[in-house]
């Protein structure tokens, strides 16, 4: 876990970094842009931040417990990436489509 001097709260953007992936890519250059730079400081695919946020893409299967979900979506609805969905509560702002709003 990376060790802050300044009084930032940490945001942990968690997003698909293995390769350049437009929507991931996306996520991440929208949450630096729209991150109140004052007052948090944004973190990438890190563990141990309790305040998490997925946005673009497909990546909802790798959201922790009260994530922040903005304009992501699942891919599948039983997620077979992560055997189910194991979370118990998601603060959801937006999704991307009807599989994931359903």
């Amino acid at each position: 876990m990376k060790i802050h001097t300044n009084n930032l709260k940490q945001v942990n953007l968690i997003y698909f970094d293995k390769w350049n992936n437009f929507g991931d890519e996306l996520s991440k250059y929208i949450t630096t842009k729209l991150i109140n730079k004052d007052k948090y400081e944004l973190v990438f695919n890190q563990n141990n931040i309790p305040l998490n946020i997925v946005c673009i893409g497909s990546y909802i299967h790798r959201a922790k417990n009260n994530t922040f979900i903005f304009g992501s979506g699942v891919r599948t609805p039983n997620n077979i990436e992560n055997q189910g969905h194991n979370y118990k509560h998601l603060n959801v702002c937006s999704v991307r489509g009807p599989l994931t709003r359903d």
